[in-house]
């Protein structure tokens, strides 16, 4: 049986003849296998392994330790994450209680960190640029 239909495709009109044919499909039959897959091919031979050679040991150089800081240090801390954008002072410069001592950008703003003691800068502990976490050593200072 042939049944007719008018088809419009991008405003275009197409006569389309569809035949019609009968099928029946028994849910309840036998699957019927309709493809059947070739067999894999065997697994190719194992390579023999060969053990690495030992690496040699050799004592790492010894690392100087790092200077202690003086009883007076104070370890200034940076109170939020983000990251060190700029140190305002030097090492070996006396700062006062309250002074800008760095800027930390966090999210696209910057915020001034403030000498929590009074004293001389002993020490820059990160460079310019280091991500930092709320809590991280920052500088130290060593109280006047």
């Amino acid at each position: 049986m042939l049944k007719n239909y008018e088809v419009t495709v991008n405003g275009t009109k197409y006569n389309v003849t569809v035949e019609e044919k009968s099928s029946s499909y028994n849910i309840n039959s036998a699957p019927q296998q309709i493809f059947t897959a070739p067999p894999l091919p065997s697994a190719p031979p194992a390579l023999p392994v060969q053990a690495a050679p030992a690496p040699s040991v050799q004592s790492a150089p010894a690392t100087p330790a790092a200077p202690s800081a003086p009883e007076n240090a104070f370890a200034v801390e940076c109170p939020l994450p983000g990251s060190l954008f700029k140190y305002k002072v030097a090492v070996g410069e006396k700062v006062s209680e309250n002074q800008v001592i760095a800027i930390v950008e966090a999210m696209k703003m910057e915020n001034e960190i403030v000498a929590p003691v009074s004293g001389t800068v002993l020490r820059l502990t990160v460079s310019e640029g280091t991500l930092l976490n709320a809590g991280d050593n920052i500088m130290l200072i060593a109280r006047a």
